[in-house]
């Protein structure tokens, strides 16, 4: 019995171990991200973009990870959009974070819903959750680096959205939680359409 538990600690340590490892290799490249950012190294790859392609993409690589965790996945998208001009990847990097975020701090049964429309000469993505919500007062410090919300102490590095603000800045958007939202949290990530790098 005594070895029975020690294999099983064994076990327990090598996941908290792997576990902890991969947190700092998250942590270290969020970091690396932006510094990169900061120091406008970070290279822009332009090209017209679709991006209700974007968004599909995006739905399906989550959508397991979400059955999984008992919530349901929901894709909004308007008849049309607008191609806009944008490095693909930097979108798709900032909506990962988005969605990682809305799943992990939504409980079961939950929804998560990614969305897209336009608003005057920008186009609006966002990622919607029936998760806690943030607090109004606090919806501007979440995309502060390192911040995190009470109880939130093990989830993310707490550079996530800092992360995605700098993507949103470099495209000449911006990003912010809808304050008018109050069935969790809806994320509203803003992009000029008629962009000119």
């Amino acid at each position: 019995a005594m070895e029975r538990a020690e294999g099983a600690d064994r076990e327990t340590f090598s996941q908290v171990i792997a576990r902890e490892g991969s947190r700092m290799g998250r942590l270290i490249e969020d970091m690396l991200a932006l510094a990169s950012a900061d120091s406008g190294g970070w290279q822009m790859h332009k090209r017209p973009v679709e991006p209700d392609m974007l968004l599909l993409e995006c739905y399906e690589t989550f959508a397991p990870q979400a059955r999984e965790r008992g919530l349901g996945l929901r894709l909004l998208l308007p008849e049309e959009s607008p191609k806009i001009t944008a490095d693909p990847d930097r979108i798709s990097q900032a909506l990962s974070i988005l969605m990682d975020n809305a799943l992990s701090y939504t409980p079961s049964p939950g929804t998560v819903t990614l969305g897209l429309q336009t608003g005057g000469r920008k186009l609006l993505i966002f990622v919607a959750d029936t998760g806690p919500g943030i607090p109004l007062g606090k919806q501007e410090m979440v995309f502060n680096r390192f911040e995190k919300l009470d109880g939130n102490k093990q989830k993310g590095t707490g550079l996530g959205l800092a992360i995605c603000r700098q993507i949103a800045m470099i495209f000449g958007g911006r990003i912010w939680v809808d304050p008018t939202y109050t069935s969790g949290a809806r994320f509203v990530f803003a992009h000029p359409i008629d962009i000119r790098f």
